[in-house]
């Protein structure tokens, strides 16, 4: 059975193709890879103009409570809205957390938020410890189970859909590269 919408490979690109790109920040992680047949999917909202998607990890100022257990240390956006705060609920497992769209019909700004229609999705993350690659993936109606999910995440449940995932997943942008 599949669980998972869609598939993202975010990475921090190496010095050399930052710079042949115009970009300056060490803390930008670009879509290099994507997976997402149904084309369902917060994350091509914050896809720029030239038609690049590119994510910011960021810790968090105040630490993002939801209770006593669950606490975020890191916000992914793109600058100027958040995609989720990453919640880690085993801090020995910081491989892997997840997180959900902002489900507010408005944006601290006043502006309406993009993200509504995502509201009930649920986002799984892989990382590695150096935070230089994240995948993301995107279940669709998935948040009530999140907790399950992320579970199922941990314990290997996924493991043989993200392998194949990741052979299907394709470039996403045509970076120029040396």
């Amino acid at each position: 059975m599949n669980h998972i919408t869609a598939y993202y490979r975010f990475e921090v690109l190496t010095e050399e193709i930052r710079t042949m790109n115009g970009f300056k920040s060490p803390n930008r992680l670009d879509c290099t890879l994507t997976y997402n047949p149904t084309a369902h999917g917060l994350l091509p909202l914050f896809q720029r103009k030239n038609g690049m998607l590119a994510l910011f990890l960021i810790p968090a100022k105040e630490m993002v409570k939801v209770n006593s257990k669950r606490q975020a240390t890191y916000l992914l956006g793109d600058g100027k809205q958040n995609l989720t705060s990453l919640y880690f609920e085993y801090p020995e497992l910081d491989k892997f957390c997840y997180g959900y769209p902002n489900g507010r019909e408005r944006l601290n700004d006043g502006s309406p938020n993009p993200a509504v229609p995502y509201k009930h999705d649920a986002l799984l993350f892989i990382w590695d410890k150096r935070q230089q690659v994240i995948e993301i993936l995107v279940i669709r109606n998935g948040k009530s189970l999140i907790e399950n999910l992320y579970n199922l995440l941990i314990d290997g449940e996924f493991e043989e859909e993200i392998k194949q995932l990741r052979k299907l997943a394709r470039s996403y942008y045509p970076y120029k590269m040396p």
